[in-house]
């Protein structure tokens, strides 16, 4: 377990405001902060499916817990900040922090790595249910042409076991995983099933038992019941082959559609929001 010695940056990006913070060896880490928006459930499931996918060995990185308290040396005075921090003591999820980051361009990527690779994060996606790897969005990075796939906070999965609420079937969401950069109709399924069939009932219960009590105190899950689904799951082929069904039969709108979409909801907001009032200068002249 890492001790935070010191907040050396903020990156303000949606509701998970990530942390920048380095140890008391001055080693770098990217810190998911408990006290940010995703809540803990999120942390749970960015904690179990990085686990799972550093252990069968796809390029994701291994999760860390990291202490946040009052002796940890904030250099970042700002008032919302300092919250954060504050709502954030006790046990953090933590990753090493590459600052020479690159977000891959799915467009012109430099540098591109095997389709195999791209099929693996793909299946490793669906599994899950995770929704955040598009192309506005790909949580993927590079550094020093090593690849990387990263956070894994909105993997529905898991969120469907804490909340017994059948995520995985909801048509939206299943519009957003068919979102993902790399889908690929013609994938090996058995590429994933078997590395998700090696996984031993020992090997998830340590994976389930190693993140902070904290984290799941006063949920309706316990840890023996989330490992034990997890592993059931994890040794179903019928549920990613299911799902990759599925989401073969799942129709997208088109970019364009959904940029009209976008500006016939955004004139119908300001038509709501401001239609009595007196525009300052004529249309034609507005921009």
């Amino acid at each position: 377990m890492l001790r935070a010695a010191k907040i050396n940056n903020v990156i303000k990006r949606g509701s998970s405001v990530p942390i920048i913070a380095s140890d008391e060896q001055g080693n770098e880490f990217f810190v998911k902060a408990k006290g940010a928006g995703d809540g803990l459930t999120a942390l749970i499931a960015d904690w179990i499916v990085t686990s799972v996918g550093h252990k069968l060995g796809l390029p994701i990185l291994k999760p860390e817990i990291i202490i946040i308290d009052e002796e940890t040396l904030n250099n970042y005075p700002h008032e919302e900040v300092s919250d954060l921090i504050k709502r954030s003591y006790g046990a953090n999820l933590a990753y090493k922090y590459f600052p020479d980051a690159q977000i891959y361009n799915a467009l012109s990527p430099h540098p591109d790595f095997d389709r195999d690779i791209k099929d693996l994060i793909f299946l490793f996606d669906s599994f899950f249910v995770n929704i955040d790897r598009t192309k506005d969005n790909p949580n993927i990075f590079n550094s020093k042409n090593n690849i990387y796939a990263v956070d894994f906070g909105a993997s529905f999965l898991i969120k469907e076991i804490f909340d017994n609420i059948p995520y995985c079937r909801n048509v939206e969401i299943q519009k957003l995983l068919k979102r993902n950069i790399f889908y690929n109709e013609s994938a090996d399924v058995s590429l994933m099933l078997d590395r998700l069939g090696s996984m031993t009932k020992e090997q998830v219960s340590e994976i389930i038992d190693a993140f902070p009590d904290e984290w799941i105190a006063g949920s309706r899950v316990t840890k023996n019941e989330l490992s034990g689904k997890l592993f059931i799951l994890l040794n179903k082929e019928n549920h990613l082959t299911e799902a990759l069904e599925v989401l073969k039969k799942i129709e997208l709108p088109s970019d364009e559609e959904i940029r009209m979409k976008k500006a016939a909801n955004k004139k119908k907001f300001e038509e709501k929001a401001f239609g009595d009032v007196l525009p300052l200068m004529p249309p034609s002249k507005r921009y």
